[in-house]
């Protein structure tokens, strides 16, 4: 989950595949070079063996009230994304 509210404000934008065919990398890019990126890591914890059997992974477990808990946070700083050193990796 994004845990930021810079990354949450990016929830209604929205990519135009028209305007720039690499449109979502120079976006990312962008994005990571000036900014902080937080990943938020959640459980949802398990209370009811009947309603959320952890046997049957087709089974939706109900959502009632905050019973997700954040277990962890991954911090990425801000950092030059698509550098040509790492463009070069990848070649």
């Amino acid at each position: 989950m994004p845990g930021s509210p810079t990354q949450d404000a990016l929830r209604e934008w929205q990519l135009d595949p028209h305007e720039d065919e690499d449109g979502f990398r120079h976006a990312s890019t962008n994005y990571f070079r000036d900014h902080e990126a937080v990943f938020e890591l959640k459980v949802q914890l398990w209370r009811n063996a009947e309603t959320q059997p952890i046997e049957d992974a087709l089974v939706e477990w109900p959502s009632q009230g905050k019973q997700h808990r954040t277990v962890a946070k991954i911090r990425s700083p801000a950092r030059e994304a698509y550098s040509s050193a790492r463009a070069s990796y990848f070649r």
